[in-house]
């Protein structure tokens, strides 16, 4: 299995950690991006183990989220043996925005 990262995934990624440099520091961007590859890792491992979205359970392709933090969470979705992140999503959002976007 490896892991894929879409161009959407890559963009809110960055923008993320963009704003935890500004507001939070060096240190709170290296915790995040450890949380990051810790949850990363855990999916190789065990792809099945995070729960399905509740919030994209309605698309014909099953997305799950692992939660980074206190704010974020990443989507992704298993297609043989590749896993996809599709998003990094922003918990405080309205959660109906998380249903009307694209997802790769």
């Amino acid at each position: 299995m490896h892991i894929e990262i879409s161009p959407t995934a890559k963009q809110q990624l960055l923008t993320i950690t963009d704003y935890y440099a500004e507001w939070g520091g060096l240190r709170s961007v290296e915790n995040l991006i450890k949380k990051n590859t810790d949850k990363q890792k855990r999916i190789l491992k065990y792809p099945k183990s995070y729960p399905i979205e509740p919030l994209l359970a309605e698309r014909d392709i099953a997305y799950r989220s692992a939660i980074i933090n206190n704010h974020y969470k990443m989507i992704y979705r298993i297609d043989g043996e590749t896993i996809t992140i599709s998003a990094f999503w922003d918990m405080r959002m309205n959660p109906r925005k998380l249903k009307r976007m694209t997802l790769y």
